[in-house]
């Protein structure tokens, strides 16, 4: 009886520090907190689940809240100084929307490509150069929005996106669109304005359910632009003026 008293007595004062650590709010007490969970074997307070539920990726690496991270759909993580994006987000393969923006990311994971139920991925504002072939795996996405990055390129893989809808890579460092474009069957918004472009290719005239095109502040010549509006007839094309 005595021990168990003790035990209980340990227990809740583990759980007081656990939540102070918390507080802190600093990494290294945050990373404590989490060791400090695993060596009471989960057997922490609902007040510290819902602490341990706010760092999804130290929850992944730690193997802790595992039901939690299982069933997990949307999953928002902007405006949080984040700079990497670690290979544990493969682990959520439930999610279907992920927002990431407004962060110091500079590339995403190729573990990226394991989200296969995911439908909308937002990475705006962020200091990304490039997106992973691994995106081609992301076969039920049907939003994919980059704006405000620094991206260069896109990859050929983009064109296996058969679901994406939406296509939102605005103000960005874009000199080429890759043929592959013309692979999304079911795009009806395509943001491409504010990049350095010269021309489209030929294949985009193969988008026939696109309702907008927006292709403002391009290096885009009047030849080219005449061009992009044959091919498209029924679709809204903004053009600079």
């Amino acid at each position: 009886m005595f021990f168990l008293i003790s035990y209980m007595d340990y227990k809740e004062d583990q759980n007081h520090k656990i939540i102070s650590l918390f507080a802190t709010d600093d990494p290294q007490n945050i990373e404590l907190a989490f060791q400090l969970c695993v060596g009471l074997q989960a057997n922490y307070s609902p007040a510290v689940a819902d602490h341990l539920r706010k760092h999804v990726f130290l929850c992944l690496r730690y193997g802790l809240e595992k039901e939690y991270t299982k069933n997990l759909y949307d999953l928002l993580i902007t405006n949080r100084n984040l700079t990497t994006l670690p290979p544990e987000i493969g682990q959520l393969v439930s999610l279907n929307s992920l927002s990431l923006g407004y962060n110091y990311l500079e590339k995403l994971p190729k573990e990226i490509g394991k989200l296969t139920e995911l439908k909308a991925l937002w990475v705006n504002n962020t200091r990304i150069q490039e997106i992973p072939a691994e995106i081609g795996q992301l076969s039920q996405l049907q939003e994919l929005t980059m704006y405000e990055n620094q991206i260069h390129h896109l990859p050929v893989e983009i064109g296996q996106l058969r679901q994406l809808k939406v296509l939102s890579i605005h103000h960005n460092r874009l000199t080429s669109i890759p043929v592959e474009i013309g692979q999304l069957s079911n795009l009806h918004r395509l943001f491409l304005n504010d990049n350095q472009l010269t021309a489209l290719p030929t294949s985009i005239q193969r988008l026939t359910q696109l309702k907008l095109l927006r292709l403002r502040n391009n290096a885009i010549p009047k030849e080219e632009t005449a061009k992009i509006k044959t091919w498209l007839p029924h679709c809204e094309i903004e053009l600079d003026e």
